[in-house]
Formats: structure tokens, C-alpha cells, sequence
């Protein structure tokens, strides 16, 4: 309660002081993320912006997920995650100012974002520090949503005042999963254990054990999966690193480690070599704004302009283009010519079957 009071007053008072900004929020290396090692053999890495917030988790060079912030808001909210250039998870925060209440999953199939998924979320207050209660997940079904499974969240407020997570309740499709929080003296985390039943009081579905190792520095270093019955199958594992980012894997086991420090008998990932993309200029910007991208071999490249909610407003490039540097200018308009709100954008370049997405924001 006392750490989140003084951010939200470094938040106002950053307001005034941009000096402040560079000493309270500098990126601490020891808490950043440099690479994650699932089952061994697969290498992630981490980018991170200068006040610990992820801005990009990439696999073999190309980018698996890019997270984009509000930079004009107070809270700088996570606006929205591209994973693999085909999925846009959007964050709404309509009842608390940095909370969000929903998160609504589009899907691209090739010309437009579509509805698959939201989570409609809810919190309770704590004598005014908030926590995640309820979730409720639904699928975009024939045109309406339609109910998949809900959780409930449960804490031990009596821990010193920690109130850590101690169990999560998941309904679906007639089966029961509880999910316990177990936690050293420390309050770190070091395993859950879920079990699944069929139906209220009915037999043991299946159950599993998640266990969570931490180094000598208290960094945690190895997450653990272990399935019923001990067959050695994935399945999802999720943690925190040090500045509250969310991360989740499919996996057996991952190993993590942090500044710089990678096992030497993993390979450095190849860069993509199909293109690269600048940053558009100026930036915010009226009445026109640049992108420049250069491709590395002969390729069919499109560039598409979409708003918030994933709807196609432009498109800028659709053609194939052969080796060399190229740019092209967006005015602001849309396909009939008129001009779009102020507010943010996105504009996804794709080339070959490469695909990157970046952020400009449009002010009028």
C-alpha cells in the first residue's frame, strides 16, 4: 500500500521534473531479463526501456511479442502486445486509472484484425490498494461472446500485510481447478499446486506441481513443470521478473538469466535478414509523416496502417519490391480520403512472411 502511494506521487511529480525521471526510474540490470532458456535448447531474449517496462521478447532474431505504452498518460499504460504479428491483445481501463478491466484478443487473418477473445476483470479494495478478484473469459462466437471459463482470486490478508496470492479457483466446462500458492519465509514463491476435478466434490481430473528456484541474489533463475504422473509433458508456466512484467511459456522447465549472463552452450540467434524498418518521422507528427525501410531481397511487401482497435485505416504498400531503400508517407487520412482522430496508431510492415509492427501517433 505504502510502495504504491509513493509511485503514483513520483508519477505527479514527474510531471514537473524531468531530472527526477532518469533517478527514480533508471533500469536496474540485476532485475532485467536478458534471456530465457525453455526446455534447454530455446533461447528468448528480453529488451527492456529505460524504466524497466518490456518493449520487445524475441526468439531467433524476430520478434515474438512487442509491447506499446501510453506515453501521454500519467500511469503510461500498457496499451497493447503484437505477439508473432497475428494476434493484438488491446487493454481497456475504463473503471480504474491503472487498472485494466478488460483485455480483448484480435486475431489477423490476412487482411483485417477479428475478434477471438476478452477477459473482463475485477478488483476489490484493500483499504485502497486494489487486487485482482475475478476474471471472467469469453469467445467471440457467430458474431456474440460467448462464456468460456471465469477464475476467482484469493489472498491471505493476515501476512504482515503482504497479502500474497495464496489460490486461484478456475470454472470450465464442468471441471474444477484449484490452484495453491506456497511461499518460503521470504514470501517469494516457490511452487503451486493445482488440482483439477470433474464437477463440484467430483474425482481428481489431474493434477501438477510448479516449482520455483531463485539464486543467491534472490533473482528467480528456474521454473520447474511437473505433470501428473511424471511424463514429462509441457504445460504453462508464468512468472514476474523484478519490474512487475508478465511473462508466460509453454514448457517442461525455463531457465532465466539476467545481465547479459547466457549459457555458453547456447547459439547466439541470427538476425532476421529479410528487412529492416525505421521508426517513423517526425514523430508525433501533422500533417505527414515518413517511413523508411530497407529489403534485403526481391520481396512482396505491404505496409498497413491500423488504429487501436485493430481496424484497417490505410493501405500504404502492397507490392513487390526488389533489394534496396524505399519510404513511403502517410498524411493522416484514411481509404476515403478523410482525416483520422488524433491519437495512436499502428503501422505493420510486412515482407516475405516477416512481419513487424510499430507505433506513431497522429495530433491535430
Amino acid at each position: 500500500m505504502i510502495i504504491k502511494s509513493f509511485l503514483k506521487f513520483i508519477c505527479i511529480f514527474l510531471c514537473f521534473s524531468q531530472l527526477l525521471f532518469a533517478q527514480y526510474f533508471s533500469l536496474d540490470k540485476s532485475a532485467a531479463i536478458d534471456s530465457i532458456i525453455i526446455n534447454g535448447n530455446t533461447k528468448y531474449t528480453c529488451s527492456y526501456n529505460s524504466s524497466g517496462t518490456i518493449e520487445q521478447l524475441l526468439h531467433d532474431g524476430s520478434i515474438v511479442k512487442e509491447y506499446f505504452y501510453n506515453d501521454k498518460d500519467l500511469y503510461g499504460h500498457l496499451d497493447s502486445i503484437i505477439i508473432n504479428g497475428k494476434k493484438i491483445v488491446i487493454f481497456d481501463y475504463e473503471d480504474y486509472g491503472w487498472l485494466p478491466t478488460y483485455e480483448i484478443t484480435k486475431v489477423w487473418d490476412g487482411t483485417q484484425w477479428n475478434k477471438s477473445s476478452r477477459k473482463t476483470l475485477e478488483y476489490y479494495d484493500y483499504y485502497n490498494d486494489y487486487f485482482l478478484s475475478y476474471c471472467k473469459n469469453e469467445n467471440w462466437v457467430n458474431g456474440q461472446w460467448v462464456f468460456s471459463y471465469n477464475k476467482q482470486y484469493f489472498y491471505d490478508t493476515s501476512n504482515n500485510g503482504s497479502k500474497p496470492l495464496v489460490k486461484i479457483t478456475k470454472y470450465e466446462n464442468g471441471i474444477n481447478e484449484d490452484s495453491y500458492y506456497q511461499y518460503d519465509c521470504e514470501n517469494r514463491l516457490t511452487s503451486i499446486i493445482t488440482n483439477s476435478f470433474r464437477g463440484n466434490g467430483g474425482a481428481l481430473y489431474y493434477s501438477h506441481l510448479t516449482k520455483y528456484s531463485y539464486s543467491s541474489e534472490n533473482n528467480l533463475i528456474r521454473i520447474d513443470y511437473d505433470d501428473d504422473g511424471g511424463a514429462g509433458l509441457e504445460g504453462l508456466i508464468e512468472f514476474y521478473d523484478g519490474f512487475g512484467n508478465y511473462f508466460q511459456f509453454n514448457a517442461i522447465y525455463l531457465e532465466i538469466y539476467y545481465g547479459g549472463l547466457t549459457p555458453n552452450n547456447v547459439n547466439d540467434e541470427k538476425i532476421s535478414s529479410a528487412f529492416t524498418v525505421s521508426q517513423n518521422y517526425p514523430n508525433p507528427f501533422n500533417p505527414l509523416t515518413t517511413i523508411e525501410y530497407k529489403v534485403n531481397k526481391t520481396s512482396r511487401v505491404s505496409i498497413i496502417v491500423f488504429n487501436m482497435d485493430g481496424q484497417k485505416i490505410k493501405q500504404l504498400v502492397n507490392e513487390e519490391k526488389s533489394m534496396g531503400n524505399y519510404s513511403v508517407s502517410w498524411n493522416g487520412q484514411n481509404s476515403s480520403g478523410r482525416k483520422v482522430a488524433s491519437g495512436s496508431y499502428f503501422y505493420q510492415i510486412k515482407i516475405g512472411d516477416v512481419l513487424q509492427t510499430k507505433k506513431m501517433i497522429f495530433l491535430k
